[in-house]
């Protein structure tokens, strides 16, 4: 199934949009480059196959996306990631990985993803990715929203729970 946006954004009608990718799957690797090359306006400036190569290759190509796994050796994909952001702000990060629990997706949103995700997810969404993270949009799973949305409810909900629970002061009574 093949997806193409139907407007380019103003970025497409410019340079082609760079992007550059670290996972230690090769068979991912392959039809993930495969898969990208459909999109006349994106340009893959190379992979990796760990997060400590990953940082050299975004140093080399100054990409504007990069899409990372998480699990990966020698660094994984959120050290990565957490570096990536300290010293190029403006690169759009994406999670493209397998995992899906809270720890990984907290901790990759708190090392400055704008996305998240599944390598399980159809093909148009990755595509629908790129072109929300171009625009400042967030970009997740529906998997995944959902997850952060459960926790957002989780946190608020403890908060409010602290609050009902909380003793009155002398000058509230």
């Amino acid at each position: 199934h093949s997806f193409m946006p139907a407007k380019p954004t103003a970025h497409t009608e410019k340079a082609p949009v760079k992007v550059v990718f670290a996972d230690n799957q090769h068979f991912f690797i392959e039809g993930f480059v495969q898969y990208l090359k459909q999109f006349p306006h994106l340009h893959v400036g190379g992979y990796r196959r760990n997060g400590e190569e990953l940082l050299e290759l975004v140093e080399r190509e100054k990409p504007d996306i990069v899409f990372t796994d998480i699990s990966m050796p020698k660094k994984n994909g959120i050290e990565a990631a957490k570096e990536i952001k300290a010293k190029y702000a403006h690169i759009k990060l994406i999670a493209l990985t397998s995992l899906h629990d809270d720890e990984h997706i907290t901790g990759m949103l708190a090392a400055g993803a704008c996305g998240y995700l599944l390598k399980e997810d159809e093909p148009h969404i990755i595509a629908d990715a790129i072109e929300k993270a171009l625009r400042g949009e967030l970009c997740y799973s529906p998997a995944i929203a959902n997850r952060i949305l459960k926790l957002v409810q989780q946190s608020k909900l403890q908060q409010a729970e602290a609050v009902e629970t909380k003793p009155l002061t002398a000058k509230e009574t």
